[in-house]
C-alpha cells in the first residue's frame, strides 16, 4: 500500500469542523491499492481501477423491439398492403429488402433487413389474409426499431475509473463483450477494542464490565465486497500492549480501527501509543457524539481510532471511516444522499461551535414527512440506533431548534458501506 498522508495533513487546530475533516479525507487521500484483473462474474460491488472503452457498438445490428412485421416505410405511400415475403427470428442472419411492397415476419430482437426501417407491432396490422398483411397508414418512419449504436457507439468511454461496480454497470460492460476488467484489490482491516472491563459475550458478567458490543457492531458494518479479511482482537488497558500490539500488526493490514482508549483520559492509552510509533493527524472533532476521534498511520498502516461509546462508534464510522474506505478504495467522491424535513421536535438550548448528529426517524403522515428524534440521546444506548432510521443533523450555528425547523436528514441506508 502506498503512503497516503503527507505531513502536511497534520492540523494543529484543537478541534477541527466536521466539513474540515471531511474535507481531509477528500483531499489527503487517494486510491492507493494494486490493481488486479479478475473475471466480471465475480466484480459486483468492486471498483474499477481503469477507464473501460467499447469495443463495439451496441445494439451491434439494428434490430425489432417488438414482435411484428419489418417493411420500408416509404412503400406506405404506394399501398398499405404488404406482401410478406421472410420470417426473421432472433440470431437469424440478415435478410434483405429487394421488392415494395413486401413484408418481413420479425421477433423481438431479430436482425433489421437491410432496407427496411420500420416495424408494424403485430396486434396492430389491420388485416391478416395468408400472406399480406395491411398496415397503419399512420405509422412513423422507425417505429418500434432499436438502432445500431443507439446505446453505446464503438470506443466511447462506458465506464469511468472509480466507478464502484453496481449490476447495471457489470450488464453495460458485458454488452460489449468484456469478460475481464481490472480493479482495484480488497482492503485488509483489524478491528482492535480496548478496555479492561470489556469481557465477550458468553462469559459470565461481574459488577463493572461490559459485553463487547461495539466488536460485532463494527465489523458487522464492514461487511462488503470492497473488503477482503476483517480480524478481530482485544486489548487491555495497557501502554507497553496497545504499542507492540498496533506496531506488530501495522505492517500486516491497510487498515486499523480502534475502538475506545482514544481521549485525553489516563487510562486511554491509544493515543498515546499512536504518536510512540507512527503519527496522529487528526485528534478531536468539534461534533457530538464522537468527539475524540483520531486518525494517523503506522509506516503505510492507517488508523483510525473510534470513541469506545457504540452510538459514537457508529457515527464517526458512518460518517467519517466510511468515507475513508472507499477513498482509499478509489471510489469517486461522493457523500451519502441526504434529504430535508421539517423537525417535529423541539431543543431549547444546543450548543454552538459544534455539529451534533441525533438518532431518529423520518415519517410520512398525511402526505408530509417530519423528522422525530429519538427520545433519549445517550451515546451508549444501542437501542437508539435500532429504533431509529436516520442521523439527523444540528448545524454549528443554531442554538435552539423549533417545530418546522427544517433540519438534514441521512438514512441509515445511505450511510452503507457498499
Amino acid at each position: 500500500m502506498n503512503k497516503n498522508i503527507n505531513d502536511c495533513f497534520y492540523h494543529q487546530k484543537n478541534k477541527l469542523m466536521h466539513d474540515e475533516a471531511l474535507d481531509i479525507i477528500r483531499t489527503q487521500f487517494s486510491a492507493s491499492l494494486e490493481k488486479e484483473k479478475i473475471r466480471l462474474d465475480y466484480a459486483a460491488g468492486r471498483v474499477c481501477a481503469k477507464d473501460i472503452y467499447s469495443q463495439i457498438q451496441v445494439p451491434y445490428n439494428t434490430n425489432s423491439a417488438v414482435d411484428g412485421y419489418a417493411f420500408k416505410h416509404a412503400d406506405l405511400e404506394k399501398s398499405n398492403q404488404f406482401q410478406i415475403i421472410g420470417r426473421v427470428a432472433a440470431g437469424s442472419p440478415i435478410h434483405h429488402y429487394e421488392k415494395e411492397n413486401t413484408a418481413f415476419r420479425i421477433f423481438t430482437g431479430a436482425p433489421m433487413p437491410l432496407g427496411t426501417d420500420s416495424v408494424v407491432m403485430q396486434e396492430d396490422i389491420i388485416t391478416h389474409d395468408n400472406d399480406r398483411i395491411q398496415i397503419p397508414a399512420q405509422l412513423k418512419q422507425g417505429a418500434n426499431c432499436r438502432l445500431a449504436g443507439e446505446d453505446i457507439t464503438k470506443e466511447s468511454l462506458i465506464i469511468s475509473k472509480g466507478t464502484h461496480l453496481s449490476a447495471s454497470d457489470l450488464a453495460q460492460i458485458a454488452s460489449t463483450g468484456r469478460d475481464h476488467i481490472e480493479v482495484f484489490r480488497k482492503l485488509k482491516i483489524m478491528v482492535i477494542t480496548t478496555g479492561d472491563e470489556i469481557i465477550a459475550p458468553g462469559q459470565e458478567i461481574d459488577d463493572g464490565e461490559v459485553y463487547n458490543a461495539n466488536a460485532f457492531l463494527i465489523t458487522s458494518l464492514l461487511k462488503s465486497p470492497l473488503i477482503e479479511q476483517v480480524n478481530q482482537y482485544h486489548l487491555s488497558d495497557d501502554f507497553i500492549e496497545t504499542k507492540k500490539t498496533l506496531s506488530d500488526m501495522a505492517p500486516l493490514y491497510d487498515l486499523i480501527i480502534t475502538i475506545g482508549g482514544a481521549s485525553k483520559g489516563e487510562e486511554d492509552h491509544v493515543h498515546h501509543a499512536l504518536n510512540a510509533i507512527g503519527k496522529c493527524h487528526l485528534w478531536q472533532l468539534a461534533i457530538k457524539p464522537g468527539g475524540s476521534m483520531l486518525m494517523g498511520q503506522i509506516g503505510h498502516c492507517l488508523m483510525v481510532g473510534l470513541p469506545g461509546n457504540p452510538v459514537a462508534a457508529f457515527t464517526c464510522f458512518s460518517l467519517y471511516v466510511r468515507q475513508i474506505i472507499r477513498q482509499i478504495c478509489g471510489i469517486n467522491w461522493q457523500l451519502p444522499s441526504s434529504y430535508f424535513f421539517p423537525a417535529n421536535f423541539e431543543i431549547k438550548h444546543k450548543k454552538v461551535g459544534r455539529k451534533e448528529f441525533l438518532r431518529g426517524t423520518a415519517k410520512t403522515v398525511e402526505k408530509q414527512t417530519l423528522l422525530n428524534k429519538y427520545e433519549r440521546d445517550g451515546s451508549g444506548l444501542i437501542s437508539s440506533l435500532r429504533h431509529s432510521s436516520g442521523l439527523i443533523i444540528l448545524p454549528e450555528d443554531i442554538t435552539k431548534v423549533s417545530k418546522g425547523d427544517y433540519l438534514e436528514y441521512i438514512p441509515f441506508e445511505a450511510l452503507k458501506l457498499g
